[in-house]
């Protein structure tokens, strides 16, 4: 008997333990980026269970993805009503779906009227954006981009400066005889 007892309890364990690493398929789908099989899955789950807030913020997303813009700002409103924390990404989302279904001025109006924005670091964000697309009393930087002789077909990437050299980070491959020449001139 104690015996049973205890193969059950095992069994149990396990398959707790491994059911609460499953994921849903939406989830699954929406992480491969497949957005129109993670929005349908997202519905059928939504009807049996309670997606998570999470779950909710990759249901809008993937509406968005999926240029479905009026119900990706339908999901983005009712997860800020439930006063669940949203982040700038996905409010920048939600603001790009009411700027696809209604326009501009629809959407400068609820801006005005956001309480979210009263955060002073997203206002600032979004007046920034805003007077770029407008181009008002803005002043964008004058620069020059042009190729130098050191590129490569290799990933160059993490440009700083230290004294007069430009210091990088290079998916390159030295060959030893090209490290033999390096070292030659380096001292001489």
């Amino acid at each position: 008997m104690k015996f049973k007892l205890s193969f059950l309890l095992l069994n149990l364990v396990v398959l707790s333990v491994c059911a609460q690493n499953l994921k849903s398929a939406g989830d699954r789908y929406f992480f491969q980026y497949k957005y129109e099989q993670a929005v349908k899955e997202y519905e059928k789950e939504s009807k049996e269970t309670v997606l998570t807030t999470q779950q909710f913020l990759n249901y809008a997303e993937a509406y968005f993805n999926t240029k479905q813009f009026k119900k990706a700002w339908q999901t983005y409103e009712m997860i800020l009503e439930s006063d669940a924390i949203v982040t700038p990404f996905h409010y920048n989302k939600m603001l790009r779906s009411l700027y696809a279904i209604s326009g501009k001025d629809e959407m400068n109006k609820y801006l005005e009227n956001d309480t979210i924005l009263k955060e002073a670091s997203w206002a600032e964000n979004a007046k920034f954006n805003f007077d770029i697309e407008n181009k008002k009393d803005v002043i964008l930087p004058n620069y020059t981009i042009f190729n130098i002789k050191g590129n490569s077909i290799a990933a160059d990437f993490s440009p700083s400066f230290y004294k007069d050299k430009l210091l990088f980070t290079s998916d390159r491959v030295l060959t030893l005889a090209k490290k033999k020449r390096k070292k030659k001139r380096e001292y001489t």
